[in-house]
């Protein structure tokens, strides 16, 4: 098979034409999407310049709720508080009290905590009744509810503390 130059050239051209065709494509697809997200999140009073786990929080008449990648709102705005996800979870409050839903908008940790949940490798780290505990993604407890610290210093290890009281006395001898 014989090829000339100029054939080979304008093969050359044409794959540069649709190369530049479709970048073109490319960056105004991007454009259009940076643009509908900015007309949707209009509806909100706040909304997050970040996302986390593809969901980026927003808050409309004082209540968290969250959005898709695609703008959509998956998790309505009914919530009083709201952290970002993690893990494909978040930490949210309602009626006072904290839990935690899958970026489905589903309960994985009851609302029963007094603080904001933390989670990591699979364990929900809760403030119940004036202790620090944990439990599962069943909600099964895996630490007690017994002490009055527990912190994630790195992502393999949990670290806890249970205060001690300790009373002086003054002892006053009379001579």
């Amino acid at each position: 098979i014989q090829v000339s130059y100029s054939q080979l050239r304008e093969k050359k051209l044409q794959s540069m034409q649709e190369t530049i065709s479709r970048r073109k494509l490319e960056k105004t697809q991007r454009e259009y999407d940076k643009a509908n997200l900015k007309l949707m999140l209009k509806e909100y009073d706040k909304c997050d310049d970040k996302s986390f786990d593809n969901m980026r929080l927003v808050m409309k008449d004082n209540l968290f709720g969250f959005l898709n990648e695609k703008g959509l709102e998956t998790i309505p705005c009914v919530y009083e508080d709201a952290v970002h996800f993690r893990d494909g979870l978040a930490c949210v409050c309602s009626d006072g009290k904290w839990g935690m839903i899958d970026v489905e908008g589903n309960v994985v940790s009851d609302f029963n905590s007094d603080s904001p949940t933390f989670y990591t490798n699979g364990i929900i780290i809760k403030f119940v009744d004036g202790k620090f505990g944990a439990v599962d993604k069943e909600g099964n407890i895996v630490i007690e509810f017994q002490y009055d610290e527990l912190s994630l210093p790195d992502e393999n290890k949990i670290h806890y503390v249970k205060y001690v009281k300790f009373y002086i006395f003054n002892i006053i001898l009379i001579i």
